[in-house]
C-alpha cells in the first residue's frame, strides 16, 4: 500500500515544521505541500487531491469551511 498523502495548510511555519516532524518519523505519510494561505490552499487544490488536509482555519485570513466543498 501507497504512502497517504497529506497536506498541510497552517501560516505558522513552526506548527508545520512540527507537524511534518511527527508524521515523518512514522513513514507512512507523503506531505505532499504547505500551503499558507487561502488562495494558495484553492489553487493548489485544483491540481492536486491529498488523502488528509490538516487545516487550522484560525490561521488562515477568512477562511470558512464552506469554501472547500466549492
Amino acid at each position: 500500500m501507497g504512502l497517504t498523502k497529506i497536506l498541510i495548510a497552517d501560516s505558522q511555519v513552526l506548527t508545520r515544521e512540527g507537524i511534518t516532524s511527527v508524521l515523518k518519523n512514522t513513514g507512512n505519510y507523503d506531505i505532499i505541500g504547505y500551503i499558507e494561505s487561502n488562495n494558495e490552499l484553492f489553487g493548489f487544490l485544483e491540481n492536486n487531491t491529498p488523502s488528509i488536509l490538516i487545516i487550522d482555519p484560525y490561521r488562515l485570513d477568512d477562511f470558512l469551511i464552506s469554501h472547500l466543498a466549492k
